[in-house]
């Protein structure tokens, strides 16, 4: 049985494409999924491997339990069914350097045994043949093949340059590499720059390819043609001109190669650069990352902020599970400007919150 029907489908997309580019009529867009009572279809065996990497790596017990996930969720608004081959944040520093690390929530990225900037330049080039790559492309092959095209499949958390110069280099060296050798920096994140399109391109081949419909990423945001989330979790740690100096010109070059992007800012230490984020015509969205201790993506204390980003013509993409802050923030700021992503308990409550929105056209 489809996820949703073709009908839906037709809606939703319109509905993704509107917000992108500015002219949705009738806001929020809503991403929502809930449990369902009982799969749609008989659940495939998926036994657990024996260690954490296999978890991650084991790609038959993956895609059982991707194909599972789906057939025991509901989607409704204006979801189209997406998931990406999550093998970690930043995975590029995997495909040119060292084997990583596993642990059951995450993928963690190793330096280079010889991580000098000198060394690192000479490891930045694109290996057909790397194991951690080739992982990737079978991940996002067999799940499109397995999906159907019930659901999308979306591009891998390739990174921003700044984090995967910082997983072969490690934070408190390039810091002081930032100091004390500039150029050698920017060498470096031009080589990665360059280097990131190359996987970019490449898995969006893939997709292609497979004749899926749209393309998404991490976040489930589908767009007619590929797209990508940027960050750079590193700049936490930049002055806004440390920012200027060595985080901009990535978020200038890439956005201006995409017709869609999403700028990820992650975390408080991020906001003391949202001026200069929002000066990238290519950046279509903010996403906002809280930490612990503030208050949740979706609540209205965010909205000054959100209302700075939406004044300055872009979308903001909020992921949160609180209903009734989701219904006051679309009350109280233009909701065409708004994404939602919210994950509900069961469909009753689901249908329930869609329905407190005006949404037509």
């Amino acid at each position: 049985m489809a996820l949703r029907t073709s009908e839906e489908l037709t809606v939703s997309k319109t509905r993704w494409t509107g917000w992108f580019d500015g002219k949705l009529k009738k806001g929020p867009v809503i991403y929502i999924d809930a449990p369902l009572d009982k799969p749609r279809s008989p659940l495939l065996p998926a036994s657990q491997p024996a260690s954490v990497e296999a978890q991650w790596t084991n790609l038959d017990y993956r895609l059982a339990t991707l194909r599972n996930s789906f057939n025991s969720l509901w989607f409704g608004a204006d979801a189209v069914p997406a998931w990406f081959p999550n093998l970690g944040p930043g995975n590029m520093a995997a495909c040119t350097g060292p084997w990583p690390s596993f642990t059951p929530e995450s993928v963690w990225f190793n330096e280079l045994p010889d991580n000098s900037l000198e060394n690192i330049l000479a490891h930045i080039q694109f290996d057909p043949e790397n194991r951690f790559w080739l992982l990737i492309q079978e991940l996002t092959r067999r799940s499109i093949e397995i999906a159907q095209g019930d659901f999308i499949v979306g591009l891998t958390d390739i990174g921003g340059d700044l984090d995967i110069l910082t997983s072969y280099r490690g934070g408190q060296n390039l810091m002081m590499d930032m100091i004390e050798s500039p150029e050698m920096v920017k060498k470096c994140l031009t080589a990665i720059g360059k280097l990131w399109f190359t996987y970019y391109d490449k898995q969006n081949e893939l997709i292609k390819s497979l004749g899926q419909d749209g393309y998404t990423a991490w976040m489930p945001v589908w767009s007619d043609k590929p797209w990508s989330v940027l960050q750079c979790d590193a700049s936490v740690m930049f002055s806004p001109e440390m920012f200027a100096e060595f985080a901009l010109p990535e978020l200038q070059n890439k956005s201006a190669a995409m017709t869609h992007s999403i700028y990820h800012l992650d975390g408080p230490g991020e906001w003391p650069h949202l001026d200069q984020i929002l000066t990238v015509p290519g950046i279509s969205a903010i996403q906002y990352v809280s930490r612990p201790g503030e208050p949740p993506n979706e609540d209205p204390y965010w909205l000054p902020k959100y209302r700075k980003i939406a004044e300055a013509g872009k979308g903001i993409f909020i992921i949160g599970d609180d209903p009734d802050k989701f219904v006051e923030l679309a009350n109280q700021m233009p909701a065409e400007r708004l994404a939602f992503h919210i994950s509900l308990d069961s469909e009753t409550e689901a249908r329930k919150f869609v329905a407190r929105f005006d949404r037509k056209f």
